[in-house]
C-alpha cells in the first residue's frame, strides 16, 4: 500500500511540473524582428569582443532608430552593458538564448 502512495504521490508531482512547465516557461517571449537582429548583432559582436559594434547596436538602440519595444530594448541594452563592464560570457548567453528561444517559440 505504501509503496502505491508513493508511486501516486511521485505520478503527480511530475504532473504538477509539467504543468507548471507549460504555463510558466523560462527564457523570453516571442520578439519583434528589429529585436532578433539587434540580439544577432550583439551575440557577434561579444564572440569576438567588439566594443565598437557593440557601441553601434547601443548607439542604435538609445537614439531609438529601431522600432523595438521598450521590454525588449531594456533586455538588449542589459546585454551590451554587460559586454562593456567586461562580461562577454553573459551577453553571449543572454543573446543567444534570446535567438534560441525564437526558434522554439510556441
Amino acid at each position: 500500500m505504501e509503496r502505491a502512495h508513493w508511486g501516486l504521490t511521485t505520478c503527480l508531482v511530475v504532473l504538477a511540473g509539467m504543468m507548471m512547465w507549460n504555463f510558466f516557461p523560462s527564457g523570453y517571449p516571442k520578439v519583434e524582428k528589429n529585436t532578433y537582429e539587434a540580439a544577432q548583432a550583439i551575440y557577434a559582436a561579444s564572440l569576438e569582443k567588439d566594443i565598437q559594434r557593440l557601441e553601434l547596436v547601443e548607439t542604435k538602440l538609445n537614439n531609438r532608430s529601431l522600432d523595438i519595444p521598450d521590454q525588449q530594448r531594456r533586455w538588449l541594452i542589459e546585454m551590451i552593458s554587460d559586454a562593456k563592464a567586461g562580461d562577454w560570457d553573459s551577453a553571449i548567453r543572454r543573446s543567444r538564448r534570446i535567438l534560441k528561444d525564437q526558434t522554439e517559440a510556441k
